[in-house]
């Protein structure tokens, strides 16, 4: 009698130079207005040492690469407008497409295939309870300063920043919805020991 196959293990890979996370390559979010979501994000998320490293309003760089697709149903459309956001020009982890329906495009999850019938026709609606991006933070004063900047520039408050050891002993969080209403976490888990004494 044959016995089971038994599954082996996936095999190792190698982390991208100066990471030890390999899993993820980035965000793409839909906004109505890039001005607006430039405004939020350049200031937000500029303590987290994330900055505009891509703005196509600005810059003549080819489309692909900020991951639209340049398929010929691409070329019988306007260029599409794309805020990239990362520690520097070869590493965005957040995309931001402009729609004027963002919740047309969410529903998909879709940038490349704007043209389908099933992405014009998908209802304005964002994904559910539990759905959120985030950032994780240098300190505890980055989350604080992500928190402030926020609000600052058109964000609402939606956690401020604090411990929430029901998450673990260290982790100190903030919440917020940016301009489009896309709720955005910061987390620093540097522990109790070496933060800063002067937490919220």
């Amino acid at each position: 009698m044959s016995q089971p196959a038994q599954q082996q293990p996936p095999p190792s890979l190698p982390s991208p130079a100066g990471s030890n996370v390999a899993t993820l390559s980035h965000i793409s979010l839909p906004i109505r207005s890039l001005p607006l979501s430039r405004k939020f994000y350049t200031a937000a998320l500029s303590p987290l040492g994330l900055f505009l490293v891509y703005d196509s309003s600005t810059n003549t760089a080819p489309a692909t690469t900020v991951g639209i697709s340049s398929s010929s149903n691409q070329s019988k459309t306007p260029p599409r407008r794309v805020l990239g956001y990362g520690p520097d020009p070869d590493h965005e982890i957040l995309n931001l497409f402009e729609h004027p329906d963002p919740g047309a495009q969410s529903a998909t999850g879709n940038d490349s295939d704007s043209s389908s019938s099933s992405a014009a026709a998908a209802p304005s609606a964002k994904p559910g309870p539990g759905f959120h991006v985030a950032f994780t933070a240098p300190s505890r004063q980055a989350v604080r300063e992500f928190h402030a900047r926020a609000i600052e520039n058109g964000g609402r408050d939606k956690g401020r920043p604090g411990l929430r050891e029901a998450y673990g002993r260290d982790y100190f969080a903030a919440f917020v919805e940016d301009v489009d209403g896309w709720k955005l976490e910061v987390v620093c888990k540097v522990p109790a020991e070496v933060a800063e004494t002067d937490e919220i």
